[in-house]
């Protein structure tokens, strides 16, 4: 699984991984990817453990250092450095979820802080990192020092009130002055073991696509990924057969990540945009809508998903 969360729907998400389960049976999944730490792609990982249950967690690599690792995570969860940032709809429950996702990390996290590829069942998923800044990290650092000097100590328990956010949003205004912090990403490939050196073959759907040709069965999870030259330059590389199949649009549509990715990428066989059918940010975008009319493109929401399987 990559990614298990959301803001506009906490129910339907509930209502998802029960019908996971159903198909699950009694297996707990391989492992679990989180992309990056925002709410809306990990808040429901209690539930999943609770429900279905997995071995593994893989996380990107933020610092060896537990603090940093603390204060990042909830500086990103909770949104603290977001404009016009609100955390009166916060309940008890937001936060004793957040300590019980910092515990799943400490037990079942694996950190990955370079490409590393993994493959099961004659399945290969490679997994790529975009970094945390040392320049980040350095203020991290710094914020993590003047709490101390508060007589504040950075734990599991940290993240307990709203009190505690807003305290921690005024010392981190000083220090990032409404820089974005949410850089890092883990981004994963999924293919199956190919054992020839073509593949004439295909994708079948759920959708109105039903059937599209590929040179390469290949499926690119890119959370909300602000691409870069190499980050790129890496993924063009590792596809076994060119560049081809699925791919999840970067940041469930918006303008910025889709103009900057689409300006490195050759066209793919399928685009998928996932994104909350009510959410704040008017994902997708009118102008990704506009460029993807033509192409194969499908909508995934709490209301309808896309299933697909490889001839």
């Amino acid at each position: 699984m990559f990614d298990c969360g959301s803001l506009t729907s906490k129910p339907k998400l509930n209502s998802a991984i029960h019908e996971l389960k159903a198909i699950c049976g009694k297996k707990q999944l391989d492992f679990v990817a989180i992309s990056h730490f925002h709410q809306d792609h990990m808040n429901g990982l209690c539930e999943l453990k609770k429900e279905i249950g997995f071995k593994k967690l893989f996380l990107p690599f933020i610092s060896k250092n537990k603090e940093i690792r603390i204060l990042f995570f909830g500086l990103n969860y909770f949104g603290v450095l977001e404009q016009n940032a609100n955390f009166s709809n916060l309940t008890k429950e937001d936060f004793s979820n957040f300590e019980n996702i910092l515990g799943l990390f400490d037990n079942y996290g694996e950190y990955i802080g370079k490409e590393k590829w993994y493959s099961f069942d004659g399945w290969v998923f490679r997994f790529f990192q975009k970094s945390l800044s040392r320049k980040i990290t350095t203020k991290l650092k710094i914020i993590i020092n003047n709490l101390k000097n508060d007589g504040k100590r950075i734990d599991n328990n940290f993240f307990k009130d709203t009190d505690s956010l807003k305290t921690l949003q005024e010392m981190c205004k000083k220090e990032f002055n409404n820089e974005e912090i949410n850089e890092i990403c883990l981004l994963l490939m999924h293919y199956p073991l190919i054992q020839n050196k073509h593949f004439f073959g295909g994708f079948y759907s759920s959708t109105k696509i039903d059937f599209c040709q590929t040179i390469c069965p290949c499926t690119l999870l890119t959370g909300d990924a602000i691409f870069d030259k190499n980050l790129a330059k890496d993924i063009i590389d590792k596809y076994p057969l060119g560049v081809s199949g699925i791919v999840q649009v970067p940041h469930h549509g918006a303008k910025k990540e889709w103009d900057i990715f689409n300006s490195f990428f050759p066209e793919f066989d399928i685009y998928v945009v996932t994104y909350g059918v009510e959410n704040k940010y008017g994902h997708p975008s009118f102008f990704i809508r506009k460029d993807l009319a033509k192409k194969n493109f499908v909508e995934v929401t709490e209301f309808k998903g896309f299933s697909y399987w490889i001839d």
